[in-house]
């Protein structure tokens, strides 16, 4: 598991994309698009940040498509906020269906 992890802190490469897939079960011709940070409870994606001096403000939105994704984990992993329950997710495209799973 940690050099799936470590991979994942580089990015998605094409073999740490075919061991998610073994991992969650999936069909080889599912293609990993990114990770997302999601909140479970709500069934809501990041959409957008803005961090400014003075603001602070994140939107969410319903379906994984309009999600902000990040290439790299450690993008997500900076981004996400455990204390509000934003979980990251690993977003895969089988061509005509969206899956998300929890990363870690």
């Amino acid at each position: 598991m940690s050099a799936l992890i470590n991979s994942m802190s580089q990015g998605v490469n094409s073999a740490a994309s075919k061991e998610l897939n073994k991992r969650f079960g999936l069909p080889d011709h599912v293609t990993f698009c990114g990770y997302l940070i999601h909140i479970k409870q709500k069934d809501q994606f990041l959409s957008t940040v803005i961090e400014t001096a003075s603001v602070s403000q994140r939107n969410f939105v319903k379906t994984p498509e309009l999600a902000q994704r990040f290439n790299e984990y450690g993008e997500a992993y900076n981004t996400a906020r455990p204390e509000n329950d934003e979980k990251i997710v690993g977003l895969f495209d089988s061509g005509t269906q969206l899956y998300v799973y929890p990363i870690i």
